[in-house]
């Protein structure tokens, strides 16, 4: 039987390494999204230790002003994270969005190449099965000729 050889491969090829390459994206926009859920979470702590010492101790007319100061900066930075953070979501759901495509596309071409392997196999199958049928014919006629064998059977040779 000869091998099966599936003339796609190298496509094949390129769309697992595309896939690849869409996860390792993929990896790295979710490290950067934690680093910015991270950077959110440390603007919200630093919010509330600035709120909770300037409730805590008495502060003059200046310290009220750099209070206010102190925490409109903080809850700046909070919305900025904030905003950053849906825009890496965003980013993350693209990304998403093409590792499915890539994967679809992968597999479409791995069903392709077991259909025609199975088809490859089938064909084999029927060849050697065609190959046993002429062999068990070519035996038959053997035996059903006798002992003049496949030439007496057929008359050649044979005198009136």
């Amino acid at each position: 039987m000869r091998r099966f050889r599936f003339n796609l491969e190298g496509v094949l090829d390129l769309r697992r390494q595309a896939e690849q390459e869409v996860r390792q994206h993929l990896a790295a926009a979710l490290a950067h999204r934690s680093r910015l859920q991270d950077q959110l979470d440390a603007a919200i702590d630093a919010e509330r230790s600035l709120n909770e010492y300037f409730r805590t101790n008495r502060l003059s007319v200046l310290q009220m002003q750099l209070q206010t100061t102190h925490g409109e900066h903080a809850r700046q930075r909070i919305v900025d994270a904030r905003v950053q953070l849906h825009h890496q979501d965003e980013e993350i759901g693209r990304i998403r969005e093409r590792l499915v495509a890539a994967a679809a596309a992968r597999t479409a071409l791995e069903r392709l190449r077991e259909q025609r392997r199975d088809e490859h196999r089938r064909s084999a199958q029927a060849a050697e099965q065609a190959e046993l049928d002429e062999l068990a014919v070519l035996r038959h006629a053997r035996a059903s000729a006798g002992p003049l064998g496949a030439a007496g059977a057929a008359g050649v040779g044979v005198a009136a």
